[in-house]
């Protein structure tokens, strides 16, 4: 039996504001480049070893935190996922700014 091994990148693995299921997704996804050419949301979620909704809910997270891109089809009912792209990038405040509301503190004379 073959051991397959996904790389995930050390500011994402200690981000706060990600599921361990994006987490789980994102890395398979940076590992596999033939699964974000021809995205199939069920072969992801068996290869994640989660549920289909659960792997379709992480994607969203993903693209709000823009670590993903994904190209879909024009329909109006139906969008099917064509094309995901991976977005290698470290995690700064600015990924997070809409997430997180910081108040700035007065400075006391």
């Amino acid at each position: 039996m073959k051991t397959e091994y996904w790389k995930l990148p050390a500011d994402i693995a200690k981000s706060p504001k990600m599921t361990g299921n994006e987490k789980l997704l994102y890395a398979y996804l940076l590992s596999n480049p033939s699964a974000a050419a021809a995205p199939n949301t069920q072969a992801m979620a068996e290869a994640c070893g989660v549920d289909k909704t659960t792997t379709l809910l992480s994607i969203k997270g993903l693209e709000r935190l823009k670590l993903l891109k994904v190209t879909r089809t024009k329909a109006k009912k139906l969008k099917r996922m064509l094309h995901i792209t991976v977005n290698v990038k470290k995690l700064g405040r600015s990924a997070f700014k809409k997430k997180c509301r910081c108040v700035a503190k007065k400075k006391r004379k």
